[in-house]
């Protein structure tokens, strides 16, 4: 005899839609479910479908899982310290209904791409710092995680870092995380079209707040922050790849744009 939870319709042989409304009803995706479930909303391209979709999600999108999170944005924009943090440590959660949906989360590439661009920074300052780099600057600094490492994982370290970040809770998390090498760390809450600054740097690193920027946005922080490095300096700048795979995902589920 058929469970009673069991679906009328193969998950094989369902319409995306359906097939996202059987997840959310069998308490998220396990296993290849996660590729078969984002398989299934970037297949959602209607009007309709899409605002279906909104519907059958909105009992996971709350603040207790990553993707809600990001959907309910509790700092005022997508992508804040707190969801970085959480992707960088991949921590499981307790709630298997709650940790399932994290892990969906997690699977995405984007997910993959932030955590490399911490392992890519780490890299980074260690060659700066063989180079005879002085000064570092950080912009859209977020939780830190990444310099955290890196300061831990080479205590002698000889750089001097300036983080500027325009969320004041952001920056407290980080000095706070940072706490141990405050002689080397200068936390600066500041919105950077509003940041200057007699300093000159070596390298001016930014991982993902170029992602907010419009062109001219863009353009004109670049300008105002190739005014800051001393000669020979360089600026390295990361944001998302215009064929990020998860980029639809991301918009549709989270509000990610």
């Amino acid at each position: 005899m058929q469970s009673k939870n069991a679906p009328l319709v193969s998950p094989q042989t369902m319409l995306p839609i359906d097939y996202v409304r059987y997840i959310v009803e069998k308490g998220g995706p396990v296993g290849r479910e996660i590729d078969k479930l984002q398989q299934a909303i970037n297949a959602i391209r209607s009007k309709e479908d899409i605002l279906e979709l909104s519907i059958v999600l909105q009992s996971r999108l709350t603040l207790d899982t990553m993707m809600g999170h990001t959907y309910l944005k509790p700092y005022g924009y997508a992508g804040d310290f707190e969801i970085i943090e959480k992707i960088y440590a991949q921590k499981r959660h307790a709630n298997p209904v709650i940790d399932a949906w994290d892990q969906f989360y997690q699977k995405m590439d984007a997910c993959d791409a932030v955590r490399n661009r911490k392992t890519y920074f780490k890299q980074m300052m260690v060659d700066a710092a063989n180079s005879g780099a002085e000064n570092i600057l950080i912009l859209g600094s977020g939780p830190c995680m990444d310099l955290f490492e890196y300061m831990t994982e080479n205590p002698e370290n000889t750089l001097q870092f300036t983080c500027v970040d325009i969320d004041a809770t952001a920056i407290k998390y980080a000095r706070e995380k940072n706490a141990a090498f405050l002689k080397q760390i200068n936390f600066v809450h500041r919105n950077i079209f509003r940041y200057n600054t007699t300093d000159n740097y070596d390298l001016i690193w930014s991982a993902g707040l170029f992602d907010y920027l419009n062109d001219d946005q863009y353009i004109f922080i670049i300008k105002k922050m190739k005014a800051f490095l001393k000669e020979g300096g360089k600026m390295i700048i990361g944001n998302f790849s215009q064929n990020n795979p998860s980029q639809y995902i991301m918009e549709v589920v989270g509000d990610w744009y």
